[in-house]
């Protein structure tokens, strides 16, 4: 009986200490089963959130292909220009006729006028240069079968789609 008695009271002070631990953690305890209650509700925020990422991307990605167009945005249709030198040019014989952007070859400031064939005045008549005292840098124009460039200057003309 004795020994029953023992191991009753060392089973109840390991019993206590069990006892005492547990309520040492109990803090711990309440906020994992805090976090537990809350991964459920965490997970469907971070899905609503990436939903609403992928939503805000595509509007971006919307927003500026239309800022592209708005913009006048040039698609080359090739890297190298061709090289004009002053002088008159057709399109159609001397140049392919189509859209193009027009620059002052480097180092040069002068006109350039394009016309249509057969009619009078140009529709194109600009100064062109480095910006400055009123010349412009670049210019997009279309041009077709016929039409005639008188430029001052030597000139490049970048095809543009």
């Amino acid at each position: 009986m004795k020994q029953l008695d023992q191991e009753i009271e060392s089973a109840n002070g390991e019993l206590n200490d069990t006892i005492k631990a547990t309520n040492e953690r109990k803090d711990e305890f309440q906020e994992l089963k805090e976090l537990a209650a809350n991964k459920d509700d965490l997970k469907s925020e971070v899905i609503k959130h990436q939903r609403e990422l992928k939503s805000l991307q595509t509007d971006i990605k919307s927003a500026e292909e239309e800022l592209a167009k708005l913009e006048g945005e040039l698609i080359k249709a090739s890297d190298k220009p061709i090289k004009v030198s002053a002088g008159y040019f057709y399109f159609g014989s001397d140049i392919e006729p189509g859209r193009y952007k027009i620059t002052a070859q480097e180092g040069h400031r002068g006109n350039v006028f394009i016309r249509e064939e057969g009619k009078r005045g140009s529709y194109v008549g600009e100064t062109f240069g480095d910006g400055s005292r009123g010349s412009t840098v670049d210019f997009v124009f279309e041009s077709k079968a016929g039409d005639e460039i008188e430029a001052t200057i030597p000139v490049y003309l970048y095809p543009v789609e």
